[in-house]
């Protein structure tokens, strides 16, 4: 197969170029524990992309991906990741692994010299992500994080309402993530290979805060346990953290796994931002505007948006990607010293 992107191999920190006439890039995936389906589904819509192999520890996962739309008779099927990136031609490598695996395979991935898309976190301790930061920068690729509801109608929605300014100056925000707890698996009742609630949950709603309120973390404090789910050991079913904004506004993010097996629906997510002028909500996906001079409104929604394409979009040099690295290394440090802080019991400055 050829592709869109050219890679010379034997330059480790070579960086892709448009070569005319090609027409395919060469996507790997490296683990089937995430939200590998925002990869897929962008490969299957496009006519410029393909599956090129996938890698997974669990035989049971990788048989099942052998009948999916967007591999070929070509793509090769792996169940040591190492073996993958050593064997394949690739231009984007996507991760959707366990969590305390991410650090290597996007250390390996920018070694190589291919773009990188990965599950959230990026690691799971500070020392990985500087090392993890270093590597990306020092390749000089491209590089997202799987915050998949940054490309949602309602939370494009609200980063468009406070951008307009009817909302004023963002006074206070809060974001809930609450979830089903069903079976989970084992790597996630592990620490080491968890990284912790706060880290692999709140990251969704912290993410959100930050960035349709448009304001900067700079404290936080934070609890968390495992106080109902013994079975489920080093995994925390709640979490609270605290956050201080860079204009002395303050923040709340709310996590847990104690949502009934009979609701209607797996999650419950919320978000909430008042504002000088008024205040926006999202709850069981509509938004609710009101402000000084209108009473409750729900705005027209935008479209829904695709992650990976718009991150390949972004690799072609049409458009900026929504989630810059910058934010990708930013929203890991803050959830990890979050953590870090609910397990310390203190502040942590940010």
């Amino acid at each position: 197969m050829t592709c869109v992107l050219c890679y010379n191999a034997t330059l480790p920190n070579a960086q892709h170029e448009f070569t005319k006439g090609k027409t395919m890039m060469n996507v790997g995936l490296i683990g089937l524990d995430g939200h590998q389906g925002a990869v897929l589904n962008g490969i299957v819509k496009s006519d410029e992309l393909r599956l090129a192999a996938v890698a997974s520890e669990r035989q049971d996962a990788l048989d099942g991906m052998r009948k999916t739309k967007a591999g070929d008779e070509e793509t090769g099927f792996y169940a040591n990741w190492e073996e993958l990136l050593d064997k394949e031609t690739l231009d984007i490598l996507a991760i959707c692994s366990t969590n305390e695996q991410h650090a290597a395979q996007i250390q390996a991935g920018a070694e190589r010299g291919l773009h990188l898309c990965s599950e959230k976190p990026l690691t799971t301790t500070l020392d990985d992500l500087a090392e993890t930061r270093a590597a990306v920068e020092k390749a000089g690729v491209k590089l997202t994080m799987l915050l998949t509801m940054r490309f949602t109608p309602p939370y494009l929605c609200v980063k468009r309402i406070v951008e307009s300014g009817v909302l004023g100056e963002v006074c206070l925000a809060t974001a809930q993530k609450s979830y089903k707890l069903g079976a989970r698996p084992e790597w996630q009742r592990c620490r080491m290979s968890f990284g912790g609630t706060i880290p692999f949950v709140g990251i969704h709603g912290m993410d959100l805060i930050r960035w349709t309120s448009g304001r900067e973390f700079v404290e936080c404090m934070a609890y968390h346990a495992n106080t109902g789910h013994p079975d489920i050991r080093d995994m925390e079913d709640q979490a609270s953290v605290l956050l201080k904004l860079d204009n002395g506004g303050s923040a709340t993010m709310r996590i847990d796994y104690c949502r009934p097996s009979t609701a209607d629906t797996h999650g419950d997510d919320r978000l909430r931002l008042a504002g000088s002028q008024g205040v926006v909500e999202v709850m069981s996906g509509e938004v609710t505007l009101i402000t000084e001079a209108d009473g409750p409104t729900q705005p027209e929604m935008p479209p829904e948006q695709d992650l990976f394409l718009d991150f390949v979009a972004s690799i072609k040099g049409e458009k900026e990607h929504l989630i810059p690295a910058e934010d990708c290394f930013r929203m890991t440090e803050v959830v990890l010293r979050a953590r870090d802080a609910a397990d310390g019991g203190r502040i942590v400055r940010l």
